[in-house]
Parts: C-alpha cells; structure tokens; sequence
C-alpha cells in the first residue's frame, strides 16, 4: 500500500489513522491484487503508474 497524497482529493482513514491491518485482510488483498495484475492492460496500467510516481521521488511513502 502506498500513500501518495498528491493522487487523490481524500484521505484515507487507514493510513490517517494509522491502524493496524489484521493477517486476514492483508492476506486477502494480496489474493485481489494478484488476480487483478493476471490482466495485462490493468498490470500495465500499474507498471505505468508505478514508474511515474518514482520519476517523482517525493510526496509518496509505502506504508505496507
């Protein structure tokens, strides 16, 4: 998971709160996650995306 403040006009209560993520969820996102990037044109757009918030280099931290 990535905070990237500069991305989106809300905050999420997640980070904000900095709450701990059980096993489970974290678990199952990674399940939802690697489903989702089996799609080439999503798995793209993440690559994409991915490469310009590191062309960036500030304004973001990864969080998990």
């Amino acid at each position: 998971m990535i905070l990237d403040e500069n991305e989106f006009p809300y905050v999420c209560p997640i980070i904000r709160d900095n709450l701990e993520l059980n096993d489970d969820f974290v678990r199952v996102t990674h399940r939802v996650w690697s489903i989702l990037l089996s799609n080439p044109m999503l798995h793209a757009l993440i690559v994409y995306d991915s490469r310009r918030r590191d062309n960036r280099r500030k304004g973001y931290k990864i969080v998990i």
